[in-house]
C-alpha cells in the first residue's frame, strides 16, 4: 500500500474500497495526468495477477480494474483475466484491453 500512497492515492480511498477497485484505478489515472505535463489522457490499472492478497481475500486472482480519464470523460471497467503461468502474457493482455478502451474513449 505504501507504493500507492507514494503515487498520491489517498490512504482513505484505499482503506474504503481496497487497492483493487475501479475508484483506485481512476485515482491512478488522475495522478498520471497530474505527473505528466501536457497529458490529456490518464490510465490506471490495478489488480491481482498471480497470487491471492491476504489483506483482501475477497478479491480473486485475475481480477483487474482499468480506469481511464480523457478530457472530461471518465471510464472504469472490471475485467477477469484467468491466472497465467506467464505474468508477462497476462500483463500484455491487460495492456491490450486498456488500449481498446482508449480507442473507444477518444472517439
Amino acid at each position: 500500500m505504501e507504493e500507492e500512497i507514494a503515487l498520491g492515492i489517498p490512504k482513505k480511498l484505499i482503506e474504503k474500497y481496497s487497492i483493487y477497485s475501479p475508484r483506485v484505478a481512476i485515482a491512478i489515472a488522475k495522478q498520471a495526468i497530474k505527473k505528466i505535463k501536457g497529458s490529456d489522457i490518464g490510465v490506471g490499472i490495478t489488480g491481482i495477477l498471480s497470487r491471492p492478497d491476504p489483506q483482501f481475500p475477497e478479491k480473486k486472482v485475475g481480477q483487474t480494474y482499468i480506469g481511464l480519464i480523457f478530457k472530461d470523460k471518465i471510464l472504469a471497467k472490471r475485467f477477469y483475466f484467468p491466472p497465467k503461468k506467464e505474468r508477462g502474457l497476462a500483463k500484455a493482455m491487460i495492456v491490450l484491453k486498456a488500449l481498446e478502451m482508449i480507442e473507444k474513449i477518444v472517439k
